[in-house]
């Protein structure tokens, strides 16, 4: 018996379902000290690609940080590796990141055989995205929708009336004027009753720039959003704030940095580093010679094993 609940012990098995730039993504994997096995499902390309950035490359890898202090002072940190990321000055990107990227795993990935990645190429040039099977060398082709312009975020959601929104509607008509019959008969409606004072606490909300700085040689510029949740909202016995600064980069139209201080869970930070403004290597943004490529119009799955 303790043979087997060590053996039992060695296997690491987790479900992640994390948002990528392309669409919701489920992962799952087993690991144990012989090998691992997982797969990673993905949804239909989205409706609208994000505006596209150009004449401004970057790379960086980004990183969660998350501290939390227990009452009795211990001090418990958890770094996770997020995604190594590039983009070049057309605004083709590229993104790596393991399998079981989630809350914790630069944890749990320590003790566990190295998991495969999950490589996106975005290329709005020739319009595709593709998603990179790194051990069957097959790649996932999804053509990519119109980048969202100020012009097309009105378009969709400009109009307020059904001649626009379509569909049905109703509308209440006036009494007919005049005497005699004839005619549609109109519906009087009693005015709307005013809703009911709602004497419920609500938290309190306020704005604040932080002015600019460099970090990591790049300009940015930062703010601050503080949420303080008064007596009773939450069954606290007094109130407390959740801080949210932000620092984003107005050349590069990405954030930099974010920390998120909230007593429930401690403090979060996000950051970029290993910050590059170089131009990466045109073939990151290629897919390999010896892969095959499958053209996707839906969701897909990838499965994945090895040692």
């Amino acid at each position: 018996m303790a043979k087997r609940a060590l053996l039992v012990s060695a296997i690491i098995f987790v479900t992640v379902a994390v948002a990528t730039s392309s669409a919701q993504v489920s992962s799952q994997w087993i690991a144990s000290g012989s090998g691992f096995s997982g797969s990673a499902t993905f949804g239909a390309i989205e409706r609208f690609a994000p505006p596209v950035v150009t004449g401004a490359p970057y790379s960086g890898e980004e990183v969660n940080e998350n501290i939390k202090i227990l009452t009795d002072g211990t001090r418990i940190t958890q770094k996770n590796p997020g995604r190594k990321v590039w983009r070049d000055s057309e605004g083709r990107t590229r993104t790596e990141r393991p399998l079981g990227m989630g809350p914790g795993m630069g944890l749990r990935q320590a003790s566990a055989p190295a998991t495969p990645l999950i490589v996106e190429i975005n290329d709005p040039v020739a319009g595709y995205r593709y998603t990179l099977d790194t051990a069957n060398k097959v790649a996932h082709r999804q053509a990519l929708p119109a980048p969202m312009t100020p012009a097309t975020l009105r378009a969709a959601t400009a109009g307020n009336g059904p001649a626009v929104r379509g569909g049905s509607f109703s509308a209440t008509l006036p009494p007919p004027g005049g005497s005699g019959g004839g005619g549609r008969v109109g519906e009087i409606v009693a005015p709307p009753r005013p809703p009911a004072a709602d004497t419920s606490p609500r938290p309190r909300s306020s704005h604040e720039s932080l002015g600019t700085q460099t970090i990591d040689g790049v300009y940015a510029e930062g703010t601050r959003n503080t949420t303080t949740y008064p007596v009773g909202m939450m069954g606290n016995d007094r109130e407390f704030s959740v801080v949210m600064e932000n620092w984003m980069s107005p050349d590069l139209k990405i954030q930099i940095f974010s920390k998120n201080n909230d007593p429930r869970s401690g403090e979060n930070t996000f950051r970029i580093e290993n910050l590059s403004r170089d131009l990466p290597d045109p073939t990151l943004f290629m897919v390999p010679t010896d892969y095959t490529v499958v053209d996707e119009t839906g969701g897909f799955t990838i499965n994945f094993k090895g040692q």
